[in-house]
Order: C-alpha cells, then structure tokens, then sequence
C-alpha cells in the first residue's frame, strides 16, 4: 500500500479533526430543564412559554445560564460569582459541565 504524501497527510488529518470538533460540539449541548429554559427566556425578553430560543438555550454554557438564573432571583447576575465562591469555599465542587 502506497504512503499518502505528508501534505495529503495533514490535509486528512486536519478534515478528521475538524469532524471531530464537530462533533464534539453537538455533544455539549446541555438540555436544560423547563424551569431554567422558563428563566433565561423571561431574561431574554420572551414570553415563558416561547420555545423558539430553546436550542440557543441548551448550547449557552452553564456560567451563563447560572448568571441569568441569578439575575432573575436576585436582581443582578454579578450574584452567580459570589455564590460559586461560597460554595467553593465551603469545599463543593463547581466545575462546569459539557467540556466549557
């Protein structure tokens, strides 16, 4: 079998990686529930039962989402660092989810 040249090699392996990266990204999305889609909408400026942002929705990263849920309890999205502080400091493990 003859060896691709190293040009048509790197072409190949970057389309792959492309595809991969692709596919990665229909991965992340995160389907939030309808409480919190209910939430980020009111934030948005739509009516709570408008589902026509759902799918921009499930791909917003969590901080994101987090910001807006705090924005809409307590007035302000600056809250959602504050309490990822707290629970950090108080020894929970806040990580995002979904590779963001």
């Amino acid at each position: 079998m003859a060896q691709l040249p190293e040009y048509e090699l790197m072409a190949k392996m970057s389309e792959e990686l492309d595809r991969l990266r692709q596919q990665k990204a229909q991965l992340v999305v995160m389907a939030y529930s309808e409480h919190t889609k209910q939430i980020v909408r009111q934030r948005w400026g739509l009516d709570d039962n408008d589902t026509s942002k759902d799918d921009a929705i499930d791909r917003l990263p969590p901080r994101d989402v987090f910001e807006h849920m705090c924005g809409w309890q307590f007035g302000d999205p600056s809250w959602a660092g504050t309490i990822l502080g707290w629970l950090n400091a108080c020894g929970y493990d806040v990580r995002e989810r979904g590779g963001r």
